[in-house]
């Protein structure tokens, strides 16, 4: 068993390294008789930090997010496919009033993507500098930051994913979390994220 489920991680590596986010399950096989499934799970962890503009800490904050159904059909192209993952965004929301504003002066989610990502160039709600990571244990690791434009409460959040079959692509959620415990922010504080996917 231990052999199978290390050559699903090696193999699960080499897809990373192309694709993060990718999720490997070796078939199901017999052992001793009986018919069982094993797999590699996928766990995504968040970290959120708040700091005021002179970098004191004022809230930290981890928990878990899930798969969400978009995120099983990028996992569907990206495995089945022949997809090519380009994008990750972090998305930060409300379910109150959002703690950015879009470009006509209304509440809307802040968004932190990467610095080539061609996207939403113009749009004031946007953060550029998303970094992206696969370490020698194979996790991913997303790293990013926003700054509140107002107060409010951040109960939401998602990452979201482009991917790619030939020219043909799509955009949407990958993981998705509803904090049980809103995050109070308030205006000019930081928001910073790491968002780490693991495997077991």
């Amino acid at each position: 068993m231990k052999g199978r489920i290390s050559s699903g991680a090696i193999a699960l590596v080499a897809l990373l390294t192309v694709s993060p986010g990718l999720m490997y399950a070796p078939p199901a096989h017999a052992q001793g008789g009986e018919s069982r499934v094993e797999g590699i799970k996928v766990h995504g962890r968040w970290v959120i930090e708040i700091r005021d503009p002179d970098g004191t800490l004022v809230t930290h904050r981890e928990f878990d997010n899930g798969l969400t159904g978009i995120g099983k059909e990028h996992l569907r192209s990206l495995l089945g496919e022949r997809g090519v993952a380009r994008y990750w965004a972090i998305e930060l929301g409300s379910s109150g009033a959002g703690l950015c504003f879009n470009e006509s002066g209304s509440n809307v989610h802040c968004l932190i993507l990467e610095d080539d990502d061609p996207k939403w160039t113009q749009l004031p709600n946007v953060s550029r500098g998303l970094s992206r990571e696969v370490t020698g244990d194979g996790e991913v690791i997303l790293r990013g930051a926003a700054t509140a434009m107002t107060g409010g409460q951040l109960d939401y959040v998602m990452t979201n994913l482009e991917t790619y079959v030939g020219a043909s692509g799509a955009y949407g959620s990958f993981t998705n979390s509803y904090l049980p415990q809103p995050i109070a922010v308030q205006q000019g504080q930081s928001i910073a994220v790491t968002v780490t996917f693991s495997f077991s």
